[in-house]
């Protein structure tokens, strides 16, 4: 029984073909949130004939998890920084308004529910209290599974609840991680499920550390989304950047933009200023806004007449609908064509986003901005201290610049760097602490832990 709670794991599971020697293996039925509700999957869902339930969400229970994971981040502030980071935040954007009486009353509570010595019995009440989900419970005990299978970001519809039946009804229950930040910022889990599959060594020791897994519940398997980076053919420079209809010749950096709030275009106009000024050689300037950028204090990229730099039409749709005020979020793109885009650069610049992971596992060097920029409260000075960006400054291939001054010279160091032809390993071999996807396919490696674990293979 595989649950597939948001969109996210639709793509990086399912589209990616994570799933499908798993599938070929078994007879797997899967789960996802009610079409037309307001957690439905937003992209096409495709399992291959297999059975699919839409599994109604309990928002009241959906909004108890959701207390849980607010007071966890303000009770495990020490265990993880990007606990402590959250409800920082949380409490900023709260002194920014005038909150009603309710809403004043919550805090109190949670700030009670958060004290040394409270908050593990508030944790253990709150979830007895909550019980099992009656429906899931029902689906489940319907179906009878060998074992729930929880893509999971952890913070979603599904895993809480699922965990809780799982173990309720004495079906293991294997998670698997979705994102780079998801064990040690995303989410709280209920309890302890049978098996976690991780990322890398660095998810590994998050998940025991912060989310209190037993180590001997937990084995690396990897992403599934990034098997595109680490097992494809590689693309010459040249035909990469053909393809983008960059110039063959000279230095192309890419502005990998983040979720979180910076004014990228104010950087990009500080670039091209710099190349006039002779600061920086002549060069291509290439920016991919994220595909699921938060609203910000910017500049609008179209306001601007540019002369080295180039828009990415992949995310340019997502780039005008967020400055009309909206929030979009692009849950699909092409993984080979992002792949080619980093061969085709030679120096990825980002205010701290999974793109500079991304880039190291494509032998990329990264310089990442760890500054604000002046005008938005959440920026890459306050990203850059969240516990999985924490450890990129032991890859040699990393610099992290935390003042705006140093931008330009930074940037000239790291074009150096990356004409080293020891760079793109020394990026590479970094990447292996975020991401190890090993020696088989993500797929394979799945397909072999669950005919180990629960068909006696």
């Amino acid at each position: 029984m595989i649950f597939l709670p948001t969109s996210v794991q639709v793509f990086r599971f399912l589209h990616t073909g994570a799933l499908d020697e798993v599938m070929a293996a078994s007879e797997p039925e899967f789960v996802i949130p009610p079409a037309g509700s307001k957690y439905e999957i937003t992209i096409p869902v495709d399992v291959g004939g297999s059975p699919l339930h839409e599994l109604n969400v309990n928002r009241a229970r959906y909004r108890a998890w959701e207390t849980l994971f607010k007071v966890s981040c303000q009770a495990l502030g020490k265990v993880s920084t990007s606990f402590r980071l959250r409800h920082e935040m949380q409490e900023r954007a709260r002194k920014d308004r005038t909150p009603g009486l309710r809403e004043a009353l919550e805090k109190i509570a949670n700030s009670l529910r958060a004290a040394p010595g409270i908050f593990q019995h508030y944790k253990r009440t709150a979830i007895r209290k909550l019980g099992v989900d009656p429906e899931m419970a029902r689906l489940i005990a319907k179906i009878k599974p060998r074992f729930l299978l929880l893509p999971s970001s952890l913070y979603d519809p599904f895993t809480n609840d699922a965990i809780v039946a799982g173990h309720a009804l004495g079906v293991p229950t294997v998670v698997l991680q979705t994102g780079w930040d998801n064990p040690s910022s995303k989410g709280s889990i209920a309890r302890q499920p049978d098996h976690f599959g991780v990322w890398s060594e660095q998810s590994l020791r998050h998940v025991r550390d912060m989310q209190f897994c037993d180590e001997d519940r937990l084995f690396v398997i990897g992403s599934p989304y990034y098997e595109t980076y680490v097992r494809r053919k590689p693309t010459a420079t040249k035909e990469a950047r053909k393809r983008f209809g960059m110039p063959t010749e000279g230095p192309v950096v890419l502005l990998g933009g983040s979720f979180r709030q910076f004014d990228e275009v104010a950087l990009l106009q500080r670039l091209e200023a710099a190349i006039d000024a002779g600061e920086l050689p002549k060069m291509t300037l290439f920016y991919r806004p994220h595909p699921g950028r938060q609203l910000r204090e910017e500049l609008n990229f179209f306001d601007t007449s540019w002369k080295y730099t180039m828009l990415d039409p992949e995310i340019e749709q997502v780039y005008k609908t967020n400055q009309e005020g909206k929030k979009a979020f692009q849950h699909t793109y092409d993984l080979e064509r992002v792949a080619d885009l980093l061969t085709a650069v030679d120096v990825t610049i980002s205010p701290l986003s999974s793109i500079s992971l991304e880039s190291l596992l494509m032998g990329t060097p990264v310089l990442g901005i760890c500054y604000n920029d002046g005008r938005n409260p959440w920026g890459p000075d306050v990203t850059s201290q969240m516990e999985h960006y924490r450890d990129m400054e032991r890859v040699p291939a990393v610099r992290m610049c935390r003042n705006p001054d140093a931008i330009i010279g930074d940037l000239r160091k790291m074009l150096e760097l990356a004409r080293d032809p020891e760079s793109a390993n020394m990026a590479r071999e970094g990447a292996r602490y975020f991401v190890d996807n090993g020696s088989r396919p993500y797929g394979q490696q799945l397909a072999d832990f669950v005919a180990t674990r629960f068909f006696g293979a």
